[in-house]
C-alpha cells in the first residue's frame, strides 16, 4: 500500500482524519485544522496547516515533513532538535501565497522549533512547529 506519490494538493478548508498517510513525496497544504493521525507512516513528501492538528501526529513518520503553525500535541517519540529558520521555508510559503494561502511575513522570517521522529519507527521525519511572534 503507498500513498501520494507527488504533486501538489491545497486544501482551502479542514482536513479529516490520516491525511497524508503512506505519503511518499509532494505536498498538501492545509488552510484550516487537520483531523487525527496525519502523516501517519509517511515516507517523504510534506504536509503544512495553518489550523490545529489533532492527536497522534506523524504517527509511524519514516520521513517526510510536517508543518506546523499552531502548537500540535508531540507523541512522546518525537524529540526536539533546535530552533532555527528552515530555508527550504523561505522559498516554499511565498510560493503559497500564490495559492490564497494564508501565508505572512512574519512566517517566512520566523523561527520553527524542529523534532525528528518517529523514533519508534525510521526516525527521520521532521516536524517544524513554528514559534509564533
Amino acid at each position: 500500500e503507498v500513498g501520494m506519490k507527488g504533486g501538489t494538493i491545497i486544501v482551502r478548508g479542514s482536513a479529516g482524519s490520516e491525511l497524508g498517510r503512506r505519503m511518499r513525496r509532494g505536498l498538501i497544504a492545509v488552510c484550516g485544522d487537520v483531523g487525527s493521525f496525519a502523516g501517519t507512516m509517511m515516507d517523504g513528501g510534506s504536509i503544512l496547516s495553518f489550523g490545529d492538528f489533532e492527536e497522534r501526529l506523524g504517527a509511524g513518520m519514516d520521513r517526510g515533513s510536517i508543518i506546523a503553525f499552531e502548537e500540535p500535541d508531540l507523541l512522546p517519540t518525537f524529540k526536539y532538535n533546535c530552533t532555527y529558520s528552515p530555508s527550504f521555508l523561505e522559498i516554499l510559503l511565498p510560493e503559497l501565497e500564490e495559492y490564497d494561502l494564508p501565508v505572512k511575513d512574519k512566517h517566512v522570517d520566523g523561527k520553527f522549533s524542529r523534532y525528528s521522529g518517529d523514533l519508534a519507527a525510521l526516525g527521520k521525519g521532521e516536524i517544524f512547529v513554528w514559534e509564533g511572534d
